[in-house]
């Protein structure tokens, strides 16, 4: 049996007889064939745990030093399989290539946790390859300067993020044993590789032509695409998409928040200060004590000053729209913190 031959395999393996060792590295090489790929594998993963339980014998060493070869040589194969199975899958989505795929993914997995394998996919998608698609994309943010366009472009890479994600989840799983790791860091290259460079480039356009107004309204806009999208992967996740469970979205969650997180702060700092500047504007000069006269009257009581019941109108206006800025783009406890930093400045 396996078990068996895995043990007279790692004996010939410590032999000092080159021709007997190659005798067995042989049996360890496999072919390009998916069930070739996985019987050789599967073969050197029982002599790999046979040299660990063996304790110390002779040739131990040689062993080692064979089997580590036959594993990179066994890992070389599998990517050769991989690299060229996914690229004729591009113009022809064979069963039999699929098969070919999985085998690839299988066998790398059992050795190196399938990383390789993982990172070839990955990294062949259009959204990251393809030359034509990168430009266009190169060019609308590059035509991104004002607050609308920037926005738009910040929701079509959204978009774009979304759609690579519902194909993927379809593909996934006909390859990768651990679909929803594989979607994972998917996930996390499309937001640290795409959508976050788009958010981090659009503000500084969007500061450059309409100045911290402008800036702190892109804030809110980003932050907002950013919550839609992770909301839009949870309920995904939810209708039943096995590659979207809750542990995949929160890391990618997790991703998109701690890129946001200094932004975050930036904004606090300045939306506070341009709200006080708001105010600043509106009500210049707060009245000398004892030059507001207060009417009791039927109505419950009013209160006159020399400023006008539209300055101070105006600015409670500016303080909302300062705190609900504050309450999309802070998260939780951070949302109390940033409208208690806001209101105080208010208040002085």
């Amino acid at each position: 049996d396996e078990a068996s031959r895995a043990i007279t395999l790692f004996d010939m393996l410590c032999s000092a007889d080159e021709a007997e060792a190659a005798e067995a590295l042989e049996e360890l090489v496999p072919g390009t064939t998916p069930q070739d790929l996985l019987k050789k594998a599967r073969m050197l993963k029982k002599v790999e745990a046979v040299g660990r339980g063996a304790g110390e014998v002779e040739g131990q060493q040689r062993a080692v030093e064979r089997v580590d070869g036959a594993r990179q040589r066994l890992e070389q194969v599998a990517l050769q399989v991989y690299d060229t199975a996914a690229e004729e899958y591009a113009t022809n989505r064979s069963g039999a290539l699929v098969q070919s795929m999985r085998a690839s993914a299988e066998s790398m997995e059992w050795f190196s946790g399938g990383g390789a394998v993982v990172q070839r996919h990955i990294a062949s998608r259009a959204i990251f390859m393809d030359l034509e698609l990168v430009t266009r994309d190169a060019e609308c943010l590059a035509n991104a300067r004002s607050k609308s366009d920037a926005l738009r472009e910040v929701e079509r890479v959204s978009e774009q993020v979304l759609s690579e994600v519902k194909a993927e989840a379809a593909f996934l799983p006909l390859v990768f044993p651990d679909a929803d790791r594989v979607m994972a860091l998917l996930l996390e290259r499309l937001c640290t590789q795409r959508l976050c460079p788009t958010m981090e480039t659009v503000l500084l356009q969007v500061r450059e032509e309409e100045g911290r107004a402008g800036w702190l309204a892109c804030i809110t806009g980003c932050v907002s695409a950013s919550s839609l999208l992770i909301a839009t992967l949870h309920k995904l996740g939810h209708e039943g998409e096995e590659t979207l469970g809750p542990h995949v979205v929160e890391r990618v969650e997790e991703a998109v928040s701690e890129m946001l997180e200094p932004l975050r702060e930036k904004f606090i700092q300045e939306e506070t200060q341009h709200t006080a500047q708001a105010i600043a504007r509106i009500l210049p000069v707060l009245p000398e004590k004892g030059s507001m006269i207060i009417d009791m009257d039927s109505a419950g009581g009013r209160v006159k000053d020399r400023l006008g019941r539209g300055a101070v109108v105006e600015a409670m206006e500016a303080t909302l729209q300062g705190m609900q800025r504050v309450a999309v783009v802070m998260e939780g406890a951070e949302s109390t913190r940033g409208l208690r930093e806001l209101m105080t400045v208010v208040l002085r």
